[in-house]
């Protein structure tokens, strides 16, 4: 070998090492790149998964808040219903109780009505009644005319020249709802209750 030949394998060699040299320390450069890129999108990835995943939980949370009111509010509907519809039953019994007294116990009742009635009209009058109840009627309004009139089913009405006071079973039972449906709360709670 020639003294030319040595000196460029020497720089081969020279070369050689700076190249791998250099290719090592660009390798560890792009490997640590290559790391903190993968830990970059890693963190990105992870962001996302959480941002995502909170967006989801927010949203089904909103769905299943809706949903809820609409079954608390479909709920109450139906308890507001149902208690309306046993307040009327209790209402529609009163009433049927009320026409369904005894002889004894309907004239003290009616009595109470036409009494009741009669402090309300300023003018001559006569009672108009159910026929089956003129009997009753009649044993004790003495000093008016009493007639029957099919119209009525229970209770009075006053009938004068410019006024009539009607005072009957229904409008008892309407003038003291309000005091039933306390009465029958009072005893059985609120059906709202759980």
């Amino acid at each position: 070998m020639s003294s030319i030949e040595n000196k460029l394998n020497k720089m081969i060699n020279l070369l050689e090492k700076d190249f791998e040299v250099e290719y090592e320390s660009m390798k560890e450069q792009y490997d640590e790149k290559l790391e903190e890129y993968k830990k970059q999108i890693k963190k990105e990835i992870e962001e996302y998964k959480n941002k995502r995943l909170s967006d989801v939980k927010f949203e089904s949370e909103r769905i299943i808040k809706i949903a809820k009111s609409k079954v608390e509010l479909k709920l109450n509907q139906e308890n507001t219903y149902l208690k309306n519809k046993f307040l009327e039953r209790i209402l529609e019994k009163v009433k049927e109780d009320l026409y369904n007294l005894d002889a004894k116990r309907k004239k003290f009742f009616y009595q109470k009505l036409y009494i009741e009635a009669k402090n309300l009209i300023d003018e001559e009058y006569v009672v108009l009644c159910n026929p089956d109840d003129i009997e009753i009627v009649k044993s004790f309004v003495m000093d008016h005319e009493v007639i029957g009139d099919s119209n009525i089913e229970g209770g009075v009405l006053l009938k004068g020249e410019k006024v009539n006071i009607r005072n009957t079973i229904d409008s008892y039972i309407e003038e003291i709802k309000g005091e039933i449906f306390t009465l029958v709360l009072e005893e059985v709670g609120d059906l709202n209750a759980n």
